[in-house]
């Protein structure tokens, strides 16, 4: 097992394997589960593993990309599972032999189905799942553990928390796929990965698969910029093609080759190729990169860095401040402590909203009334809205260690645990949170004896925290230090203090610091002033984030001007941005400081993703309108404006999905307040089904809830769906569309088969096809006669296009 942590520190570039999918599909005389091979001709997957050796392979990867038991339970194997792996080792075990040195990882991909928000699968479930494989694999005595192709940054950490739970002394490989726009497919950038992954104490990470090669070029640069740890890039073979009705991926050894020099040159350690390639690509990226040192990569200053699933947050020395929102807290807030005890959490999503909009780079989540299991409820239920809506960076704020762990397996990205103390105890419970979890801590410099009086005390508690966070095994980089802001009216010398402890923990220690602002002014009178003139001197001595209340308009001009005053805002460009242009409505000001806000119209709880209150603001609708005009001036308009965004790259997946959501929960209220209006089924009829042979179902179910979202009636026969059945599904339901999905290669045969089938046995009039998935292409659609949708939201507007009257297609 230190193998592969001896190859990386060597300096030189490891080249993986290729497919082994694709190629399996190619030498299969029918199509076949790869892992299934195992059982039936152990000696092909074998041969495969062999060819790959002696192509110049330093590193192959298993055959157990699939073999976790939800996937292997579509086909019935779940119960042959540890067989499976078993073989899976031992046949790359062998090939490895035939070259000394050569190292085996065992892979371990994707669930085959989303995680919730998006999809059932809970949190242990899934955890579960990723445990099985990794133990066996260790058990078998893989060398490292290779997580794939991963597209939902909760999964990923789930799998890298089940690899570290269940095989710690095995190395760690997490990877992750990205669309040609450099995020994945659920809206996660290279560097909100990067954040995220390192987190959990990998040897190494990077990305596998994806999209074209040019945009594989540019995600190797976002790793070679923002990654600490040593990284990856295996691209797949460009995107498949229709060639002579067969899926053929277009590129060639000899431009993987240079690729992969390109890959090694912006920093990569491990180069290789995912699905398309050949053992000959392999042999081409060996002759290319052989004997080429790593390339060197700018050492950055380490700051502390949060992420969400879609958004990033760097704190630190010379950075802009961070602004910290610290309203989602019950304390005086009586319609939030309301709204909380009865486990609603609209109004916390509204909070969310406004402080971010107000400038906050992160949140502090404070749920605290007093129940430990209901506020581990309301952690929960507030983090999936928030993800699915706001999606900032968050901190975890409670004394409750359980409803830390509740944030911390809801949250999706690298979250940060407020506070942890230096009491015995607790300390070490938190610490252990962090570390299983990937989150980052603010260190709060106080223990069992409270708050100490002179910095020289507080300092040596921040030494006991370092050193406790060390023996833990958190990683570098993941402290914030809170100084501890007392009263001014019991002490007016304690301000002093705590100015001195942040100068001291930049300048000594390097760490960047963060703090509670109001406790300065409690007690007195002009709160406001009090807390902008202490926020300035703080910022003057180095303070580099504090949590706040960003809709206090005058505070957070002071934060821009004070950051001019302490030279972290070069130019005063924020500042110009931000005083350049209009002043602030004092109506909004005035509001925000009530907390007082209109009714939400049905458009803005639609484009906010929100449930809650639709049903009320149907029937207000409703009072003023007729189903049908509702749908067609409101639901159907605000659905496409969100689709337009997400196109533009403004809104990510999680939004899409929950405003699509809101539609559907905006027709259903239609249907209950007027049982004889049916707006959906007046759309038409959508049947969607993942082809014979396929078990991924994750692009399907998003077409699914998006086209509900848009009013269609959606009629979802499933994945790895027989031909008859679909061709029996047209006849019953006469739809106006039937969309395919595919997403492994073989599918795409099975994808024209079908299209052929419908075409020789269903009746006339036949839907109109449309077909979509990873692996499929516009080229590829044309060549068997169907419509080609990227996304969902294209696939909707075709459906649309349709219905409007407008010319669809060619």
């Amino acid at each position: 097992m230190e193998a592969f942590l001896s190859r990386l520190s060597r300096g030189s570039v490891l080249v993986s394997d290729g497919a082994m999918g694709t190629v399996l599909a190619g030498r299969c005389a029918s199509p076949a589960l790869p892992e299934e091979l195992l059982l039936t001709d152990y000696g092909l997957v074998r041969d495969v593993h062999r060819d790959y050796v002696s192509a110049g392979a330093e590193m192959i990867t298993t055959n157990t990309f699939g073999a976790g038991a939800l996937k292997l339970s579509e086909y019935g194997l779940e119960g042959r599972q540890e067989e499976i792996v078993a073989r899976a080792v031992s046949a790359a075990r062998e090939a490895a032999r035939e070259r000394e040195g050569t190292l085996v990882a065992g892979s371990v991909g994707p669930l085959g189905s989303f995680m919730l928000p998006f999809g059932s699968i809970e949190w242990d479930e899934a955890v579960d799942s990723f445990a099985k494989v990794c133990s066996l694999l260790a058990r078998e005595g893989v060398d490292l553990i290779a997580v794939e192709t991963m597209t939902d940054l909760r999964e990923l950490r789930a799998a890298a928390l089940a690899a570290r739970r269940e095989a710690p002394a095995v190395p760690l490989l997490l990877q992750m796929s990205f669309d040609s726009g450099q995020r994945s497919v659920t809206g996660t950038p290279v560097e909100a990965f990067v954040i995220a992954a390192e987190a959990m104490r990998p040897d190494a990470i990077g990305s596998n698969c994806g999209g074209s090669l040019e945009a594989m070029s540019g995600v190797a640069k976002q790793l070679g910029c923002h990654c600490s740890v040593p990284f990856s890039v295996q691209p797949n073979a460009g995107l498949p093609e229709l060639r002579d009705g067969l899926a053929v991926f277009p590129a060639l050894p000899g431009e993987l080759a240079d690729l992969a020099v390109r890959f090694v040159e912006s920093g990569a350690a491990i180069v290789g190729s995912c699905c398309g390639s050949t053992p000959e690509h392999t042999r081409e990226i060996r002759r290319a990169v052989e004997g080429m040192p790593v390339g060197s990569r700018e050492r950055k200053q380490r700051v502390f860095r949060t992420a969400s699933r879609t958004t990033c947050v760097s704190i630190g020395a010379g950075l802009p401040f961070v602004p910290v929102g610290e309203r989602i807290n019950p304390s005086g807030r009586k319609r939030l402590r309301e709204e909380l005890l009865r486990g609603r959490v609209s109004r916390v999503r509204k909070l969310a909203s406004r402080q971010v909009e107000a400038g906050a780079g992160a949140l502090d989540i404070n749920l605290g009334i007093g129940d430990e299991e209901a506020e581990s409820r309301l952690m929960v239920s507030t983090l999936r809205r928030l993800g699915n809506s706001v999606d900032s960076p968050v901190f975890i704020d409670s004394p409750f260690p359980s409803v830390m762990e509740s944030g911390l397996r809801e949250h999706a990205g690298s979250p940060v645990l407020n506070s942890v103390s230096g009491e015995p105890g607790r300390l070490e419970m938190l610490l252990d949170l962090a570390v299983r979890f990937g989150a980052g801590i603010v260190a709060l410099l106080m223990d069992e004896r409270g708050v100490r009086e002179t910095p020289a005390e507080r300092l040596s508690i921040l030494e006991r925290i370092l050193a406790a966070a060390d023996r833990a095994g958190l990683p570098g980089g993941m402290v914030l230090v809170d100084p501890v802001v007392l009263p001014l009216a019991s002490s007016q010398s304690a301000s002093c203090a705590t100015l001195e402890v942040i100068r001291d923990v930049g300048r000594v220690y390097g760490l960047p610091t963060v703090m509670g602002l109001s406790n300065v002014s409690f007690g007195l009178p002009a709160r406001g002033l009090l807390n902008r003139t202490f926020l300035a001197m703080a910022i003057r001595e180095g303070l580099d984030a504090a949590i706040l209340d960003p809709l206090d308009s005058d505070l957070m001009h002071e934060i821009r001007a004070a950051e001019i005053m302490a030279g972290r805002d070069a130019d005063a460009v924020r500042f110009v941005s931000v005083h350049a242009g209009l002043p602030p409505s004092p109506e909004l000001e005035e509001q925000a400081a009530s907390g007082t806000e209109d009714e939400p119209r049905l458009s803005d709880l639609i484009l906010q993703g929100s449930t809650e209150e639709i049903e009320k603001a149907v029937a207000s609708a409703l009072a003023d309108t007729g189903p049908m005009e509702l749908v067609d001036r409101v639901l159907i308009p605000t659905i496409r404006q969100v689709g337009d965004w997400y196109e533009r790259g403004e809104v990510f997946l999680p939004q899409l999905m929950a405003s699509a959501n809101a539609v559907q929960a905006a027709f259903d209220a239609i249907r209950s307040a007027m049982p004889g209006a049916s707006p959906a089924a007046d759309r038409g009829t959508v049947l969607l089904a993942t082809v014979e042979g396929d078990v991924h179902d994750i692009g399907k179910n998003i077409i699914r809830t998006v086209l509900a979202g848009h009013g269609y009636r959606v009629v979802d026969l499933g994945k790895n769906v027989p031909r008859d059945a679909i061709v029996e599904a047209i006849e019953t339901e006469r739809p106006l569309v039937l969309g395919l999905s595919a997403l492994l290669t073989p599918s795409l045969v099975s994808m024209r088969q079908t299209v052929e089938h419908i075409r020789e046995r269903a009746s006339e009039p036949l839907p109109r096809i449309i077909v979509g998935g990873a692996v499929v292409t516009g080229e590829y659609a044309a060549g068997i006669g169907a419509l080609y949708a990227a996304d969902a939201i294209e696939a909707a507007r075709i459906i649309d296009s349709m219905v409007d009257g407008a010319d669809g297609p060619a």
